[in-house]
Order: structure tokens, then C-alpha cells, then sequence
């Protein structure tokens, strides 16, 4: 089944409450449990593409896929690339995990990358 995961954008952009943060950029407070409860139906290109703008993903990065019971290799499909994220590979726990030395490395390193951005 392929479905809408904000949830996983928002672990991965460091936003805690998904629900606030929906209705922050003005869907209200039934919009966003449907949308987070994947209870819609369907999903208008107009609010995947307000979604990405204020999560600064792509489309892509806001679906995931929980492959059929009955289907086998599913490591075959290239669906399989959009696997919801386990919450301990969230990256603010991970974060949160880290000691300081490791967080120092981490800070320059993306120092590094935000140079080489621009």
C-alpha cells in the first residue's frame, strides 16, 4: 500500500508535533488528522506540493510503501526505496544520543557541506 508518511518528513526535518506543524501552515485541525491518519482517500497535488514547500522535500520523500502480505522479493520493486523510516532511525534521536565530541564532528562536518552548497 502506498500511502502519505508526513510523519517521517517531519522526524527527519526535526518537527516534533506533525499536527501543529500542519496546522501551523493553515490546513485545520480535521485536515491534518486525516492527512496524518491517511484516512482522505486522496491527496490534492495542491497540498503534497504546500507540504514540500514548508518540509523542503520532494513528493517522493512524503510517500511510503508497505508492500502486500501476499508479495514475494519485494526487494525487486523499486518501490521498496519507499519504506517508512523506523523511529530509531530518527534523526533527532539519534542526535540526542550522540556525546558532545561526536556532536562537534558533526557540526563541522555540516559546516563542510553547507560550504561546498555554495
Amino acid at each position: 500500500m502506498l500511502y502519505l508518511d508526513i510523519v517521517k518528513v517531519c522526524n527527519s526535518k526535526a518537527v516534533s508535533n506533525p499536527r501543529h506543524f500542519l496546522v501551523s501552515i493553515g490546513f485545520d485541525h480535521a485536515a491534518a488528522s486525516r492527512l496524518l491518519q491517511n484516512t482522505s482517500g486522496s491527496v490534492k497535488l495542491a497540498t503534497m506540493e504546500k507540504i514540500c514547500l514548508h518540509l523542503n522535500c520532494t513528493p517522493n520523500e512524503l510517500m511510503s510503501w508497505k508492500p502486500p502480505t501476499n508479495l514475494a522479493n519485494t526487494h525487486e520493486y523499486n518501490l521498496e526505496k519507499l519504506k517508512p523510516i523506523e523511529e530509531k532511525d530518527n534523526i533527532v534521536s539519534k542526535l540526542k544520543r550522540l556525546p558532545s565530541d561526536k556532536l562537534d564532528k558533526l557540526r563541522d562536518f555540516l559546516e563542510e557541506l553547507e560550504n561546498d552548497a555554495s
